[in-house]
């Protein structure tokens, strides 16, 4: 075994171990209140522009109408109206008001309504201080019941928006995009 899968091994022994030793009383029920997490407004806010973007409708109270789950991501946060370095979206030359700005390697789950008909976006890499307008490359994937329902090709910084389009089966409950 190398040093690294040992060391691996070693963490994950160690999380387990002391997760074991923790008493209910130490363990927060409350989600913490750090500059990672997103407030509660700043969440509401997410929630009222998923309902409007994918339903066309303002949320009238109880639940929203699509809710925004982040499985991963493996740098900065998911973003809602913004890039994930808190920057406005834009693609190619082309701004984007509403949006999520996620980092490349993410997974994000669309719980959406029942009777929910197509899944429409647009698709590319931000152009931002870090891309240049030219840097960075990504492929998008939209996954229904567990199967590829969009793919794009290689998208490149600088390149115009990839329109996507997916028509949803009857009974569609989740939208996952990669």
């Amino acid at each position: 075994m190398s040093k690294i899968a040992n060391l691996v091994f070693v963490l994950c022994l160690f999380v387990s171990v002391t997760a074991w030793a923790l008493e209910d009383a130490e363990i927060p029920t409350d989600a913490p209140r750090d500059t990672v997490m997103a407030s509660a407004e700043e969440f509401q806010a997410m929630l009222r522009w998923a309902s409007v973007a994918f339903t066309g409708q303002w949320p009238g109270g109880g639940e929203p109408a699509v809710r925004v789950e982040l499985r991963r991501q493996d740098h900065s946060v998911l973003r809602f109206g913004q890039s994930c370095i808190e920057t406005p979206i834009k693609i190619g030359q082309q701004e984007f008001a509403h949006g999520l700005g996620t980092h490349a390697n993410s997974e994000i789950v669309l719980h959406v309504p029942d009777g929910a008909k197509a899944f429409e976006a647009f698709a590319g890499i931000d152009n931002n201080s870090d891309t240049g307008g030219t840097r960075g490359t990504a492929e998008f994937r939209v996954e229904v019941a567990g199967r590829s329902a969009f793919e794009t090709p290689v998208l490149k910084g600088g390149e115009a928006p990839m329109a996507v389009h997916v028509d949803l089966p009857a009974g569609t409950r989740e939208i996952v995009l990669k």
